[in-house]
């Protein structure tokens, strides 16, 4: 088998084109039209259709990332202190509402209804008897920092527009 095999390769090597051929070859490839230098050759990847197509992909990338997205936020609202989405339900969620408070009594209200939510997390984890040490920290701490909030807001509420008029004015 293998002596066959280097037979038939030998003999390829040695089929070989006449002159005749030869020179039929260069006439008939002589007689096709060859491109001009001058003529602008329009990429492919800058059609309208290309744009089309990564334009549908970006839209359907930031669909998939805002939905994703939305859908975790929206199961961490559920979630309890100690658990895997926790943090973002007080970290991420419950800061932006914040942030998108103006009125500094609406700010107040909106903390004061976060101290309310760390107690209710409490009776339901006492409830569910999983109030162990780690969640007993992280309430703890989610705690203290939302009572310094409460405290500062009230502070800035109290001393109010007028003294910060009153500071700028005395800057110029």
């Amino acid at each position: 088998m293998d002596n066959k095999l280097h037979n038939f390769i030998d003999k390829a090597k040695d089929i070989k084109l006449t002159a005749g051929e030869k020179s039929l070859l260069r006439l008939k490839l002589s007689a096709l039209p060859m491109p001009s230098p001058q003529v602008i050759i329009k990429s492919p990847y800058l059609t309208r259709s290309h744009f089309w197509t990564l334009g549908k992909a970006l839209v359907a990338a930031c669909l998939i990332v805002v939905l994703s997205g939305g859908s975790l936020s929206y199961a961490a609202e559920q979630s309890l202190p100690g658990e895997f989405l926790y943090p973002i339900k007080t970290e991420f969620n419950e800061e932006i509402v914040a942030t998108l408070k103006r009125n500094p009594q609406d700010k107040i209200a909106w903390q004061e209804k976060r101290l309310e939510r760390r107690l209710k997390e409490i009776d339901e984890l006492k409830k569910r008897n999983k109030l162990d040490d780690r969640a007993k920290i992280q309430i703890e701490k989610n705690f203290d920092r939302q009572i310094k909030k409460v405290e500062g807001l009230k502070v800035k509420a109290k001393t109010g527009p007028q003294s910060r008029a009153g500071n700028v004015r005395k800057s110029k």
